[in-house]
């Protein structure tokens, strides 16, 4: 789209219209990618938390099992 202004108008661009679409299609796919990598991230370390609980109780039942014998 080709712009024109007389000199008795005012002209602003502001950063969001002098951007192409595809530099921000670019950007926001970057972004969406980078949030999926860190919940990925989160929900590995989540369950590698829960798996660490789970050993401690299994072992901890473990032991009791053993003092009872």
């Amino acid at each position: 789209m080709l712009l024109t202004a007389t000199p008795e108008q005012e002209i602003v661009v502001s950063p969001t219209m002098a951007a192409s679409p595809v530099t921000s299609a670019v950007v926001q796919d970057a972004m969406v990618d980078a949030i999926r990598q860190s919940t990925i991230q989160m929900v590995n370390a989540i369950r590698e938390g829960q798996s660490s609980i789970l050993s401690a109780i299994n072992a901890n039942h473990r032991d009791m099992l053993n003092v009872l014998k």
